[in-house]
């Protein structure tokens, strides 16, 4: 309790909000590992979370929606009723780039000496940016949003630049962090 009130007077929070604010010891230790304007940021969003979730005597009692609030949410990738994962805003890829068995010596040659082509050789992980999209340097940006694994592997297939390689991709799945996982 003495931790949460000195985090709460070093950084802006009322003392009585260090106080109500019912975090768990995990949730603390989180929230002490933030950089300082992080911190506010997060304290300022559990405040207006709870302050959201006080009910007045003799108002019916309400069921409790979204623990998270929703401008702090990153979307994660997006799940089918198949649980096929789907490539979401933010999310991380494992693509591997290997280079076809059918190649000649001269285009392996070829594929080495070029310096886009020579970096993407092998597994790489790649995180897409907040509309979905990936960024290949050298390469134009190719849209992912919403495509399954088996999509973003022909997606990226089509691309001549690429035609050289075997692509296989995997969507990796996020667990919340920083003041995501702090709210819930």
């Amino acid at each position: 309790m003495a931790a949460a009130t000195l985090t709460a007077l070093v950084f802006g929070a009322s003392p009585a909000f260090a106080q109500s604010a019912q975090l768990t010891p995990q949730q603390q230790a989180m929230l002490d590992q933030l950089p300082p304007d992080q911190r506010r940021q997060a304290l300022r969003a559990i405040q207006q979370y709870q302050d959201s979730q006080v009910q007045t005597v003799g108002e019916p009692v309400r069921e409790l929606e979204d623990p998270v609030a929703p401008d702090l949410l990153i979307p994660p990738a997006v799940e089918t009723e198949a649980e096929e994962l789907r490539a979401g805003a933010n999310s991380r890829l494992v693509i591997s780039f290997m280079p076809r068995e059918s190649l000649a010596p001269n285009e392996l040659q070829q594929i080495a000496e070029d310096p886009v082509l020579s970096r993407l050789h092998g597994n790489r992980v790649f995180v897409l940016d907040d509309t979905g999209v990936l960024s290949l340097l050298g390469i134009q940006l190719v849209p992912l949003l919403g495509l399954t694994e088996d999509d973003i592997e022909r997606r990226l297939e089509a691309e001549p630049l690429l035609a050289p390689f075997e692509i296989t991709a995997d969507i990796l799945e996020a667990e919340p962090t920083g003041v995501e996982a702090l709210l819930r």
